[in-house]
């Protein structure tokens, strides 16, 4: 994933934050995951819906 780091380049900082999952983990993968934290495809784990508009792909495309 290109330029992911930039905002973090000057100090953005998120002080206050809300996590929707008992772990941070998955959240942490939302940026990444076309549905979220939620499994709502019924497909099995680590396969994704061929409309799924993984939001990394859309960031590659537009270059940098």
């Amino acid at each position: 994933m290109r330029h992911i780091d930039r905002p973090a380049a000057p100090g953005m900082r998120f002080t206050q934050a809300y996590s929707g999952n008992a772990v941070c983990a998955p959240a942490r993968c939302v940026p990444t995951h076309p549905e979220g934290t939620k499994r709502q495809s019924g497909l099995p784990r680590g396969q994704h819906a061929p409309s799924a508009a993984f939001p990394y792909k859309a960031l590659d495309a537009a270059g940098p």
